[in-house]
């Protein structure tokens, strides 16, 4: 089903995000942005932020509170990188710019990056859509909300979800169990348990018949019958057999698939491009790609070879020629970022 895919789903379209020439960083708790040589741009002040887009980063403003006591709420605080620091706040939600100064003031009890010129914010309970100014386009209804693609976001109502354009205009009514974005022209939805494709009039495309289905990416999407994952074309024609334990979504020519318990790469003919001998495999993104062995990440080149050996705790893809990575614990580890020879460009900080 959809609903299986849905956290690796939103952990992608994360990682995805462009930085803008400028890198989310935490130092002595506090969160600030450095460029691509490791100089501090903007100081570490927030209690939280994200990646910028579209010219702006979200920012989290926390009551001042003091965290080594049990009085006043914890600080709950998730990174850019999508960890949880396993601290609590109090706190509102607002954007900066490139300088540092807040171009919408933090209110907001919860914001995701914008796309297409919207932001989805919410009130606490509801959610809906600002522009760069931080003016309400669309009034906080829906249950649930993510960025716009293609000029369609998918919004939640009462379990169901359907799409709105930009002014807010509701183009498919809720009536899908899951839904992704748009990629490409079509969206994977599920109804009854089952995964197909729509258009952006909310036409089926591909009927839904798989039990699971994922959103499309240089002309080839990912189904899943049973319990093994294949390739589909936009009319809805299977173009590797699903005969996978899992597969990725294919980036710069090649996707991820896991056989027999290990990772690989298979070309768009499926034929295997790089041997299945990793424990963890990411897709490319800047001609490299995250790779487990031995419990620790590294990165490999489109030959197979490793280029930066495994060391890291934890590593998201390169962007803009460079990588965040992670030494020791979720909570307690230290972030830095590295550049393609594996060099920190910022040393690990906590």
């Amino acid at each position: 089903m959809l609903t299986l895919l849905l956290p690796f789903l939103i952990n992608a379209q994360e990682q995805k995000k462009e930085p803008g020439g400028l890198f989310p960083i935490r130092q002595n708790r506090k969160y600030g942005y450095i460029d691509r040589k490791g100089t501090l741009i903007i100081k570490p002040k927030f209690d939280s932020a994200d990646n910028f887009s579209e010219g702006l980063a979200a920012v989290k403003i926390c009551d001042r509170i003091n965290a080594s006591t049990n009085t006043g709420p914890r600080i709950v605080v998730i990174t850019p990188e999508g960890t949880n620091t396993g601290e609590f706040c109090d706190g509102k939600y607002g954007y900066i710019d490139r300088s540092g100064n807040f171009a919408v003031q933090a209110h907001f009890d919860s914001a995701r990056s914008f796309s297409e010129g919207l932001a989805p914010v919410s009130d606490g309970i509801h959610w809906g859509y600002i522009n760069r100014n931080g003016r309400i386009i669309v009034k906080p209804q829906y249950d649930d909300t993510w960025g716009f693609s293609e000029g369609l976001a998918r919004v939640e109502i009462d379990g169901k979800w359907g799409y709105i354009d930009r002014t807010g205009k509701m183009v498919i009514n809720p009536q899908f169990d899951l839904a992704d974005g748009f990629s490409e022209g079509i969206a994977p939805v599920m109804i009854e348990d089952k995964s197909g494709y729509i258009d952006k009039t909310g036409r089926i495309v591909i009927k839904p018949q798989f039990d699971n289905a994922a959103e499309f990416s240089e002309g080839m999407g990912r189904i899943a019958i049973k319990d093994k994952w294949g390739y589909v074309d936009p009319t809805g024609q299977v173009i590797i057999a699903p005969k996978y334990e899992w597969a990725g979504r294919f980036s710069e020519g090649l996707a991820v698939v896991k056989i027999n318990g290990m990772r690989g790469y298979i070309n768009r003919k499926g034929d295997v491009a790089i041997a299945a001998d990793f424990t963890g495999a990411e897709e490319f993104s800047e001609g490299m790609a995250i790779i487990m062995l031995n419990g620790k990440y590294g990165f490999i080149d489109k030959t197979g070879r490793i280029v930066i050996k495994p060391q890291f705790d934890e590593a998201l893809p390169f962007c803009e020629g460079l990588a965040w990575v992670r030494i020791g614990g979720m909570a307690d580890g230290k972030k830095g970022y590295i550049d393609k020879t594996g060099t920190y460009i910022w040393n690990p900080t906590n």
